[in-house]
């Protein structure tokens, strides 16, 4: 367990400490001069503050530094380490504030990332203790389907919503979620995304919190996982994002060594003979004048080669937040296997996509 005395400060939207992020399973955003008054005497809150300002501004100058140190009067230490996302950009800082002579314990964990607001994919940080699944070598994404795999919100329509930008929030959105570290092990975590979307995407940070009390997982998160063992071992259900037709995550497991895109390149899954089917028959679903469609006979590209063959039927997900069709649940039913030879190359980018913004497909 990490040291009471660290505390999460959010740079996400600004080069100065703005806010604070709580410790708590219910996690909760506050003023670094609220959480300063609270542990202080009024006449070193500033003082402290000043001190982690600097200490932040020196941290983004020389990134990835490791900390800074500094003493401010003769009783007051202050410690403060970066959170760093993708390209060792500065998302954040972890603060220590404690009596001098006395040295920080163990710091929360912390990361940050940049979901991508095209691709679907999420950016991960090269550095400091990530959180995140092990990856292969070489890959810096993983997949909104990955992502879910590992991080369980309490509430992930509403964190989806947002992602895909179906909800405003004016101060980003937060959120707490169970982070899957192996099969035995489960921890919470707290999930800060920025209100801004940027060149790549929104930036975002993941970081330790104590343990919840009282009812967890969620009512909603027990549901779908017990939803596996209800459905046969060749169905497959999973909610996608129908402007961009991406996966976003699944509801079952998901289908075995299939190649999905973003996993390895950026071509489509389906060979290329059934994507034009699938886009002819996705294409009403989007304008809205249907609301189920089903292809048949569809190959989805396997790791190592060949293609999974299945039987697809989708149906939209009615939710009055959203404008217009969003999400949509697709159930894939594994008929078969094929080894016909793949005519896609890898550098392959794969179907413009159905949205006005020429977004990829699957």
């Amino acid at each position: 367990m990490h040291d009471k005395r660290w505390i999460i400060i959010d740079l996400l939207d600004t080069e100065t400490p703005r806010r604070v992020i709580g410790h708590s399973a219910r996690a909760h955003l506050r003023g670094l001069d609220r959480v300063l008054r609270e542990r202080l005497p009024p006449v070193m809150v500033e003082r402290v503050r000043d001190a982690i300002a600097g200490a932040v501004t020196e941290l983004g100058v020389h990134s990835p530094a490791s900390t800074v140190d500094r003493s401010v009067g003769e009783k007051t230490r202050v410690v403060v380490a970066g959170i760093y996302g993708p390209d060792h950009e500065l998302f954040g800082a972890k603060a220590w504030v404690g009596p001098t002579g006395t040295e920080p314990g163990a710091p929360p964990r912390a990361s940050g990332f940049i979901w991508e607001t095209d691709t679907r994919l999420i950016h991960l940080a090269g550095v400091g203790d990530i959180l995140v699944p092990e990856l292969e070598t070489g890959r810096s994404t993983i997949t909104a389907p990955e992502f879910f795999r590992v991080f369980e919100p309490e509430d992930s329509l509403s964190l989806i919503r947002f992602l895909i930008g179906g909800i405003d929030a004016d101060d980003g959105y937060h959120c707490v979620a169970r982070y899957l570290e192996t099969e035995e092990s489960v921890a919470a975590v707290h999930l800060v995304l920025s209100d801004k979307v940027g060149d790549l995407g929104r930036k975002g940070i993941a970081h330790d919190v104590a343990p919840p009390g009282g009812s967890w997982p969620t009512l909603e998160s027990a549901a779908l996982s017990a939803l596996p063992t209800l459905s046969p071992a060749d169905t497959h259900i999973v909610l996608v994002d129908i402007a961009k037709v991406r996966l976003i995550r699944w509801l079952t497991d998901p289908i075995r060594e299939v190649q999905w895109k973003g996993m390895v390149d950026n071509r489509d899954t389906p060979h290329p003979a059934d994507v034009e089917r699938i886009f002819a028959t996705v294409a009403p679903v989007l304008e809205g004048s249907i609301k189920r469609a089903e292809v048949n006979g569809v190959r989805l590209r396997r790791i190592g080669g060949g293609w999974t063959v299945v039987d697809a039927d989708g149906v939209l997900v009615d939710d009055p937040a959203l404008e217009g069709p969003k999400l949509g649940l697709i159930r894939f039913r594994v008929v078969g296997f094929s080894d016909e030879p793949d005519p896609v190359p890898a550098d392959d980018q794969g179907h413009p996509g159905l949205s006005e913004d020429a977004a990829p497909s699957v």
